[in-house]
């Protein structure tokens, strides 16, 4: 997923903060994904999962989501010329579904809850014939939400060279 996302996706910076390691008593990185393109670390797993369908069989992607799957996906659609539509819950925070559309997806409301998403998304899946990206429980998502721990070991490991580079990540 690393080689595949590079890219498209350039790192984002890793920083430091005096006054939150003072808190924490240690030194802790704050890991800026939110400067990726769609405003999250979603972007990776979207992008890796678009990327990952085959280029001739794929009409469109639908997603369903609470707002940054959806900005996403549609990141990942537009990077292969793919129509995408988004579900979205109609109590979704309106900069959620703006993000979203801003990056050319196609918003459909529906009720809030999980189930009723995933109904309209197999629904615009089945009427559409497009690929469903799910939000989490997808193995393509999943490894490529992956990227940003291996891209932080590298990074830590750059500003590190004589330490451990990880405790954990959160």
């Amino acid at each position: 997923a690393q080689a595949k996302l590079l890219p498209h996706l350039p790192p984002t910076p890793l920083l430091t903060c005096a006054r939150l390691d003072a808190l924490a008593g240690r030194e802790l990185f704050l890991k800026c994904d939110n400067l990726q393109a769609t405003g999250s670390f979603k972007a990776r797993g979207a992008l890796n999962a678009v990327l990952s369908l085959p280029a001739l069989r794929t009409r469109g992607v639908v997603a369903h989501s609470l707002g940054n799957h959806a900005a996403a996906v549609a990141f990942a659609a537009a990077s292969r010329a793919l129509p995408c539509t988004v579900v979205i819950p109609h109590t979704a925070p309106a900069a959620k579904v703006a993000n979203a559309r801003a990056h050319g997806a196609t918003v459909e409301l529906c009720e809030p809850g999980t189930a009723n998403r995933e109904a309209a998304t197999m629904r615009i899946a089945e009427q559409l014939g497009y690929d469903i990206i799910p939000p989490y429980d997808d193995a393509h998502v999943i490894a490529g939400q992956g990227t940003l721990a291996i891209e932080m070991h590298r990074q830590l490991a750059e500003l590190q060279p004589d330490r451990p580079p990880l405790d954990a990540i959160f």
